[in-house]
């Protein structure tokens, strides 16, 4: 049996349906292009450190209290509660940071130490170098009457 095979000389390029294709795409992004939606810009200020032309009025004195145990309370919160070593890096942070929006706020930061009448000096000391590192200058000494 024998295959015929037929070269047909006679094909062409057909332009009409490929045109149709063109407009069905150019149709589609057009529909398509109407439904993007604009993203607007929208101004916004992020929260950070605001430097104050005048004085603002802050709580400005904070008081360290030190327990006979060893223990420090900022503003009857205790920090540090684990280290009994002589550094203080959760007391030292916030001290830092009391320093920082005192300084912004134009505000004198001041300290007040208040040890239990059997504190640990070197508990003290502790505290007075945290409040060097975080240069604060201002620091007081408070004695409560003993009952």
């Amino acid at each position: 049996m024998r295959v015929r095979t037929t070269h047909d000389e006679s094909m062409q390029f057909q332009i009409a349906p490929m045109i149709d294709v063109i407009f069905i795409l150019i149709l589609f992004f057009m529909c398509s292009a109407g439904a993007v939606k604009v993203e607007n810009h929208l101004v916004s200020s992020l929260p950070g450190t605001a430097q104050a032309e005048t004085p603002v009025e802050i709580p400005d004195e904070q008081v360290i209290q030190i327990t006979n145990d060893g223990q420090v309370l900022l503003n009857d919160r205790a920090y540090d509660a684990g280290a009994a070593g002589r550094r203080m890096p959760e007391l030292l942070a916030t001290l830092m940071r009391f320093k920082q929006s005192s300084d912004a706020n134009k505000a004198e930061a001041l300290v007040t130490i208040s040890p239990q009448p059997n504190a640990n000096y070197q508990r003290v000391i502790d505290v007075m170098n945290a409040c060097a590192v975080a240069k604060i200058k201002n620091v007081s000494f408070r004695v409560d009457a003993e009952e």
